[in-house]
């Protein structure tokens, strides 16, 4: 899952590329439980000797407790990384003092072995013989307790433990701390949060290029036009999916074919596979609505969609078993049948011969 800067805690251009980010809950005691996140970076280019640029992570999910300024309610690391000019080595420096979260360096390619010292507020790397570009693994451990409830939720759901928290949820407040606005099929908009949906790959590189050079902030939120327009329950399920409520599905009627439909197509144009995994699993397929299933499978659609075209096909052959259904069908009927079997055996032999 990678993890993208935006405004106010955008990336300016001469700034470290931030690859990537995986973040897991770590099992421990309940009350020393921790969120882990492994960041991989990389240094295009060495920096200027005597200068130096920031790295600035964001802690996805993550807000400050009791914070008074909104605009200040996220966690950030700031990292700066400068070149010394006695020699060809790069120094990072962690200032951090906060209870609750371990920053570390884990390791550095293309460069000789790192040299750790512990300062008085925090630690210093120095990387020597570095070859550009440089690739650095991160890992912050984030104490359980420092988040929020809201936050707490987002996490507790993928381990299905939602109940553990109360009902806070970090997508109410978007209305109020969101940068994104989603716009849906009717024009209307779904307030969100860009820290959010950067775990998702479309909005990732939507982020980092199109949408990097725009001024843009929870004051003045950037309207998203999705690639795939749906109204607006559609969008409000997919969020409610984002931001860590995977039971949300359950209170859409799994026989709904349209919405599942929707909801679908939007998770494959930005390539939300966990979320196409859940609704697959979800689709009831029935007599009422199996022909609209055949109309929307007969579009193209990613592999994780068979699942759904078996559930069809199941419904279909169901009326064959039948015996009464062959005591009643008529001449005409049969015909049809016919040719789909005679067309099926020849595709059969053509597959086998070759």
């Amino acid at each position: 899952m990678d993890a993208v800067l935006v405004s106010p805690y955008k990336f300016e251009v001469e700034h470290p590329h931030l690859e990537a980010l995986d973040s897991h809950e770590t099992e421990t005691d309940a009350a020393q439980r921790t969120v882990e996140y492994s960041y991989k970076a990389s240094v295009q280019k060495r920096p200027q000797p005597g200068t130096s640029v920031l790295f600035r992570f964001l802690i996805q999910h993550a807000v400050t407790p009791s914070a008074e300024k909104l605009e200040s309610r996220t966690f950030s690391i700031d990292i700066p990384i400068s070149a010394t000019r006695s020699q060809d080595a790069l120094v990072l420096r962690y200032h951090g003092t906060e209870r609750g979260i371990d920053f570390d360096l884990v390791c550095v390619l293309q460069s000789a072995p790192v040299t750790e010292k512990m300062l008085e507020d925090g630690l210093s790397w120095t990387v020597a013989g570095a070859h550009y570009p440089l690739k650095i693994l991160f890992r912050v451990k984030v104490a359980l307790f420092l988040l929020e409830r809201s936050a707490q939720q987002v996490f507790m759901c993928f381990r299905k433990e939602a109940g553990c928290f109360g009902k806070a949820s970090l997508l109410e407040e978007a209305p109020t701390t969101g940068d994104l606005s989603l716009i849906c099929k009717d024009g209307s908009k779904a307030p969100a949060h860009a820290a959010v949906l950067a775990g998702i790959p479309y909005f990732q590189s939507k982020l980092k290029d199109d949408w990097s050079g725009t001024e843009w902030n929870m004051h003045k939120k950037l309207d998203v036009h999705l690639p795939c327009p749906v109204d607006q329950k559609v969008v409000g399920a997919f969020l409610k999916f984002a931001y860590g409520d995977a039971a949300s599905l359950l209170q859409l009627e799994p026989s709904e074919a349209p919405v599942l439909q929707d909801l679908f197509s939007l998770a494959e144009s930005i390539a939300f596979t966990a979320l196409c995994e859940s609704v697959k699993n979800h689709v009831q397929v029935t007599e009422e609505n199996a022909d609209s299933w055949l109309e929307w499978l007969s579009e193209e659609h990613s592999p994780i969609a068979r699942k759904i075209f078996r559930k069809v096909k199941r419904v279909v052959k169901r009326p064959f078993e039948d015996k009464d259904f062959w005591a009643d069908v008529t001449e005409e009927q049969l015909a049809v049948l016919n040719k789909v079997a005679a067309k099926r055996r020849k595709t059969g032999k053509a597959s086998k011969s070759s």
